[in-house]
C-alpha cells in the first residue's frame, strides 16, 4: 500500500502561499501534517492569521504553528512594505494558532513515526529551517527532500539583485544552503511565468471542490498591492506532483549576507556533485493545465 507523502508546509501567506496550500490539499498524494509561519509577505501576526483561515476555508485538520521573524526583524522588507496593501487575505477568521512555535513542531514531525516519507517546503523567508538547522544539523536526513521556493539567478524583484524570500534574511538562506542538507530550489525565474489568466479562474468557479472555490476567492486579488500577479508557491507544490514537467540542474546555491546592492544575491554554480538541484525551466501551460485539474477535480 502506498502512503501518502507526509507534508509540512513552512510558509508567510500570501495570496500564492494560499493557492500552494490548496493545491497540497487538494492533492490524494500529499498528506499535509502541519503548517509553520514565518514573516515575509507581512508581519508574523497576519500571515499566521492567514495560515488559520486558509486552513479553515478548506475545511482541513492540519495545526498551524506561528514562527520566527528574520534574523534582522526589518518591517520594511516584507512585501506590503514594498508593495503596498496590509497582506490580508480578507478570509473568515479561524482559530487561535497552536501554542508551540514552528521550529518545536516540526522537530516532533521529525520524531514521529511515519507510515511514509516526510518533506519539508519552504514558502517564505528561511529563517525558521536555519533555526531548525541550529537545533538539529542532520534534520535532512529525516526527509525525502527540502524544496525551497526562493532565489533569482536572474533580475530580483525585492531588489534589482534579491528575491524577496532571501532578500528578508539572506543571512538565515546562507546558513541553509552552506549546510549539508541537500535541496531542491524553484527560483523566480521560473516561477514569475506562472501567471494564471482568466480561463484559470473561470474553470474553477464550475467547481463545488473547496480547494477550487478558495482559489477562485482568492484571484482577484492577484496583482493588487502586495498580492504577486504569478503564484510562484504553487510551483514548489507542483514539483512534488509533477516532477516531470521540470527541467533541473545539479549545482551549489550560495547567498550574498554583506550590506550594499548586492546584498540578498544568489549564486548559482553548477556542479554535478553539487548538494543542490535548480529548477530552470517548467512547461508552464501543462502546470496551469493540471492545476486546475487537481483544485477543481472532475468538475475542471
Amino acid at each position: 500500500m502506498n502512503h501518502p507523502l507526509s507534508l509540512a508546509i513552512d510558509c508567510d501567506p500570501g495570496l500564492d502561499d494560499a493557492v500552494a496550500i490548496a493545491l497540497a490539499a487538494a492533492a490524494p498524494d500529499l498528506a499535509i501534517d502541519l503548517v509553520t509561519t514565518v514573516e515575509g509577505n507581512a508581519s508574523l501576526e497576519m500571515v499566521t492569521a492567514n495560515a488559520g483561515s486558509i486552513i479553515a476555508a478548506l475545511g482541513h485538520a492540519a495545526p498551524v504553528h506561528g514562527g520566527h521573524r528574520a534574523s534582522r526583524g526589518d518591517p520594511a522588507r516584507f512585501s506590503t512594505a514594498i508593495w503596498g496593501g496590509d497582506g490580508s487575505l480578507a478570509l473568515a477568521p479561524a482559530a487561535s494558532p497552536a501554542a508551540d512555535d514552528a521550529v518545536s513542531a516540526l522537530l516532533r514531525w521529525l520524531d514521529r513515526p511515519l507510515p511514509g516519507e516526510r518533506m519539508l517546503i519552504a514558502l517564505g523567508p528561511l529563517s525558521n529551517i536555519a533555526r531548525l538547522l541550529e537545533r538539529r544539523p542532520g534534520f535532512g536526513e529525516a526527509l525525502a527532500g527540502l524544496v525551497v521556493m526562493g532565489g533569482a539567478i536572474g533580475r530580483g524583484n525585492a531588489t534589482p539583485e534579491a528575491e524577496l524570500n532571501i532578500w528578508v534574511d539572506p543571512e538565515a538562506a546562507a546558513a541553509v544552503f552552506a549546510s549539508a542538507t541537500p535541496a531542491t530550489i524553484v527560483p523566480l525565474d521560473i516561477t514569475r511565468q506562472v501567471i494564471a489568466g482568466p480561463d484559470f479562474s473561470t474553470a474553477l468557479h464550475r467547481s463545488r471542490r473547496k480547494p477550487a472555490a478558495l482559489v477562485a476567492s482568492l484571484m482577484p486579488m492577484a496583482g493588487i498591492d502586495s498580492h504577486p500577479a504569478a503564484i510562484h508557491d504553487a510551483c514548489v507544490v507542483g514539483f512534488l506532483l509533477w516532477p516531470e514537467l521540470f527541467r533541473l540542474e545539479q549545482g551549489t546555491l550560495a547567498v550574498i549576507t554583506e550590506r550594499g546592492p548586492r546584498e540578498g544575491r544568489t549564486l548559482w554554480t553548477p556542479d554535478p556533485q553539487g548538494p543542490h538541484r535548480l529548477a530552470v525551466a517548467l512547461d508552464i501551460d501543462a502546470f496551469l493545465g493540471r492545476m486546475v485539474q487537481q483544485l477543481a477535480g472532475a468538475e475542471a
